[in-house]
């Protein structure tokens, strides 16, 4: 039964931010308030230099307290835990024409679709 599920794990694949990022990427070309319907409100919102509107959602608890043990020391550092996922509006058409993220938490696994509901703004 382990070996299965140990075979069923390795054939899944792991989360990445290259299949977070195409399906975010799917977004392009969708309207204004598809994306915010489906999304929910965004974190932030500001306007480019060329006009344009960038929403910003932020998903994630923020950071993590980690500590590793290096010649009989504990050394601690704290490491990004969270995702900002920003997509660019045509002033005009009110498309998406550009996505893009940052953050440790932007993956999703091969087949699974990125679930916005999880972001920050939307709880």
């Amino acid at each position: 039964m382990r070996r299965i599920l140990l075979l069923a794990l390795i054939l899944s694949g792991c989360a990445t931010k290259e299949q977070y990022m195409k399906e975010v990427n799917t977004w392009i070309g969708k309207q204004e308030m598809e994306l915010i319907s489906s999304w929910g409100p965004p974190n932030s919102v500001f306007d480019s230099p060329n006009g344009n509107k960038i929403y910003s959602w932020l998903k994630g608890n923020g950071s993590q307290t980690i500590g590793a043990p290096i010649g009989g020391m504990l050394f601690m550092g704290s490491q990004v835990r969270s995702c900002t996922t920003s997509f660019e509006i045509e002033k005009t058409s009110k498309l998406v024409v550009k996505v893009w993220a940052e953050g440790a938490k932007c993956v999703a696994y091969p087949g699974a679709p990125v679930d916005e509901s999880k972001s920050i703004a939307a709880k």
